[in-house]
């Protein structure tokens, strides 16, 4: 109890020493260009076959991913930037389509890898952005703990989390008594017309269990 209760107390000094992102004219292209015109009525159609994602969202990378539905080539295309994209998943667009559409899917990768792709109501696509730190595996390593977490609010706000155990192992892979740390790493970002801006990550230790 007092680890969680530490961890919620050094979240909430991270969470409180970050700032807005700019969200000016210069737009972080992620892993597409931008701005790129894509085929509005593929679009479209992609769009009339996607669900509203209720927020707030929280996804364990470790769990099972949230429902989905399967993408062809194409709408994968669309979604990445990627013209050489294959297949995905996608969960489905944001509620508030007023301005800009937010399309919530996941990349294939060890696990399942939450993204957003951010179109105007034109069919421009104005960025690709990953929601995860991705510095934690799908499995634990010999000494090495990582669990990895992202959540989206009702005010479009995004947190990611990499709470981690390491130790030192000996030759046979044990843990060395004495040598171990915990710590999180997070991130935090927000959902605005121009895509997902990002701030750097910060790291908070933990004590011990």
């Amino acid at each position: 109890m007092k680890a969680l209760a530490f961890l919620s107390f050094a979240l909430g000094l991270l969470l409180g020493s970050c700032e807005p992102v700019n969200t000016g004219d210069s737009v972080n292209t992620g892993s597409s260009e931008a701005p790129r015109t894509v085929s509005k009525p593929g679009l479209e159609r992609l769009l009339r076959k996607l669900p509203v994602v209720p927020l707030p969202l929280r996804y364990d990378l470790r769990e099972e991913a949230p429902p989905s539905i399967e993408l062809e080539p194409m709408e994968q295309q669309l979604v990445s930037g990627d013209p050489a994209a294959e297949s995905g998943i996608a969960l489905g667009i944001l509620p508030d389509t007023s301005q800009v559409i937010h399309v919530l899917w996941l990349a294939a990768a060890d696990s399942w890898l939450p993204m957003i792709s951010t179109f105007k109501r034109s069919g421009e696509l104005l960025k690709v952005e990953g929601l995860i730190i991705g510095q934690c595996a799908p499995w634990d390593e010999p000494c090495f703990k990582c669990k990895e977490t992202m959540s989206i609010d009702a005010n479009y706000r995004v947190l990611a989390t990499d709470t981690v155990r390491e130790c030192e192992c000996d030759t046979a892979y044990t843990e060395v008594v004495g040598t171990c740390k915990r710590y999180v790493n997070v991130l935090t970002g927000l959902i605005t017309n121009k895509g997902v801006m990002m701030s750097p990550i910060r790291r908070a230790e933990l004590p011990e269990e």
